[in-house]
């Protein structure tokens, strides 16, 4: 606990705002970023792993198929990971979007583990495709999606795992995230 509030960016010293710069920005996930899986399964007691299965069986229960994912505030990808896992058909896809390069880069290899490529694509968006469909992450915030995504094909599910809590306009990102459901298009 101490290492990760040592790592926390410092709030400013003037009088605090509702909203400080740095919140939701990313930036001190990106600075925990190698610690991030670890430090989720100590705190959690391994429970991270059922938590986010368990996530994906219930959201992906009823539905359109194949499925399209969109996984907000997505992380190290240990959502899109296991999505891939649990559906493995060529035709389904994900997205995932968060604010943290150090976290975004912390992805191919999970997703794409014969990936050799060690060059980090962010900040921007990328493209991985695997045998179990195809995943595009893209860096930004839920609350104001990079272009990209809201050019998407839509999605016909949506999650956020951990990350709700990180969010600050959390209306704007559920506004967001309705838009981007093909049923609400």
């Amino acid at each position: 606990l101490s290492l990760l509030l040592s790592l926390s960016p410092s709030s400013p010293s003037a009088s605090p705002s509702p909203s400080p710069p740095w919140l939701g920005s990313g930036s001190m996930f990106t600075t925990i970023s190698r610690y991030y899986d670890l430090t989720n399964t100590i705190f959690t007691f391994s429970q991270d792993a059922f938590w986010r299965r368990r996530l994906l069986n219930m959201t992906l229960a009823s539905g359109p198929s194949p499925p399209r994912l969109l996984d907000g505030a997505t992380g190290t990808c240990e959502v899109l990971r296991d999505f891939v896992g649990l559906h493995p058909d060529p035709e389904s896809s994900a997205a995932g979007v968060d604010p943290s390069a150090g976290m975004l880069n912390r992805c191919p290899g999970k997703l794409s583990p014969s990936s050799s490529s060690s060059a980090a694509p962010f900040p921007g968006s990328a493209e991985w495709s695997s045998e179990g469909g195809n995943v595009t992450l893209y860096m930004g915030s839920l609350s104001d999606p990079p272009a990209e995504l809201l050019s998407a094909e839509g999605f016909t599910h949506a999650t956020v795992a951990f990350g709700m809590r990180n969010i600050p306009e959390r209306e704007a990102a559920a506004c967001a995230v309705h838009g981007l459901l093909v049923a609400c298009r």
